[in-house]
């Protein structure tokens, strides 16, 4: 009787001990793996800011939304997608062209294109916070789209990109806070909840350190407009 007894309490004291192990080895994984996200980002955003590409400006006026309804990992402290194409998980991808369908109806390169471009006709006769909104909008689906395969950055989707940033740039705002504040103001969607979220998201973009709203500064995300 004691003798099994003293066998149940062995076998629970080993299960309790390789169920520690376990969960120190998760631990030090989980660890290894942010320390690899956050060195990741440190050099995707040292990479922005050194040499500043017209997909790197695409990619930071698009923010607000990108911010939200693209994901490339847990932290939301530390996003890789936020200053780089290609850094999106299948299953990440795979989100990003639901978003894209259920927001917009895009489900392949025509409709893409077809919507990125509507966006223009709709600037027409909008107001200063309406552009800014509309493009930067554009600009989400524009790299999204790319996330998703849809598109290429190709010369198309480059002068596309920066016809959108030029209407951005000669709304005369002068920084990112000008910049989301207008972006609030001309967000027509009426959803609440959303706009709770993308507040959220522009508080983060604003304060951030490693945002890649203090890593490019407001003029070089606008550096189209400069070079004309």
């Amino acid at each position: 009787m004691f003798k099994f007894l003293k066998e149940l309490v062995d076998a629970a004291k080993e299960g309790w001990d390789e169920g520690i192990e376990e969960v120190a080895q998760e631990e030090a994984a989980s660890l290894e793996e942010q320390t690899a996200l956050i060195e990741r980002c440190n050099t995707l955003a040292e990479r922005m800011k050194k040499d500043t590409q017209l997909y790197h400006q695409a990619i930071a006026l698009a923010c607000p939304f990108r911010y939200i309804l693209v994901s490339s990992g847990d932290d939301y402290e530390y996003q890789p997608h936020l200053y780089d194409f290609g850094q999106l998980k299948e299953k990440e991808i795979e989100e990003v062209k639901q978003f894209l369908k259920r927001d917009f109806e895009i489900e392949d390169n025509e409709t893409a294109l077809e919507t990125i471009e509507s966006y223009f006709e709709m600037n027409e006769d909008a107001s200063q916070a309406e552009r800014i909104f509309n493009s930067s909008t554009q600009l989400y689906i524009l790299t999204a789209s790319i996330d998703a395969g849809y598109l290429e950055f190709s010369e198309r989707e480059q002068d596309i990109a920066v016809d959108a940033i030029k209407v951005i740039a000669k709304s005369n705002v002068g920084s990112w806070k000008e910049f989301s504040d207008k972006f609030l103001e001309g967000d027509d969607t009426n959803n609440m909840l959303g706009s709770i979220y993308v507040k959220k998201a522009i508080k983060h973009l604003l304060a951030s350190e490693n945002s890649p709203w203090n890593v490019l500064s407001w003029r070089s995300a606008c550096r189209v407009m400069y070079e004309e």
